[in-house]
């Protein structure tokens, strides 16, 4: 049987509840994206400040 990404996520529950936000994103949909592709933890930089934001 082939196995998904997201084969545990509930995307309707996700897409009511209002406490799913950014960081959230981040951690429980783009994280194992990233990890399946391949990336290590030592080569996703988070949380980059702007040098200049114009």
């Amino acid at each position: 049987m082939k196995q998904t990404v997201f084969s545990d996520l509930n995307f309707n529950k996700i897409a009511s509840d209002r406490d799913f936000k950014e960081d959230s994103v981040r951690e429980v949909i783009i994280s194992p994206i990233l990890k399946k592709l391949g990336y290590a933890q030592e080569n996703i930089v988070r949380s980059r400040t702007l040098q200049h934001p114009f």
